[in-house]
């Protein structure tokens, strides 16, 4: 009894559809982790948290030396854009384990101080 193209192409039936829906929609990566993960290997060393002060203004779009909540918004992905900008940001995604870690007055925003202290630490 062959049963090994009946095998083969159940599993091509099965995986076919998990194909063609393309990657998950997950929420957008976070800003904050970008910037301070800068080898992309989802850890942080210790030399990565040495510069994080200094990594963290790359995203500092105004160049105020401080990181707004607009500025640590993760960007949306193209499909998204749309619905957000019908949306005008009202339902932004939640911040970062990083961003509460760093944020130590709860602003929603990172100082200048609050940047010299991860730096610091």
């Amino acid at each position: 009894m062959k049963t090994t193209p009946l095998i083969t192409l159940l599993l091509i039936g099965i995986s076919a559809p998990l194909h063609a829906q393309g990657p998950p929609q997950g929420p957008p990566p976070d800003p904050v982790v970008m910037a301070l993960d800068k080898d992309h290997d989802q850890e942080l060393s210790a030399r990565e948290i040495k510069d994080a002060a200094k990594s963290l203004l790359k995203l500092d779009k105004d160049k105020d030396k401080a990181l707004s909540a607009e500025e640590l918004k993760p960007e949306p992905p193209r499909s998204r854009r749309r619905k957000q900008q019908a949306n005008n940001g009202k339902n932004p995604p939640p911040p970062s384990a990083v961003l509460k870690a760093l944020d130590t007055d709860n602003s929603g925003d990172l100082s200048t101080d609050e940047l010299k202290a991860a730096s610091d630490s």
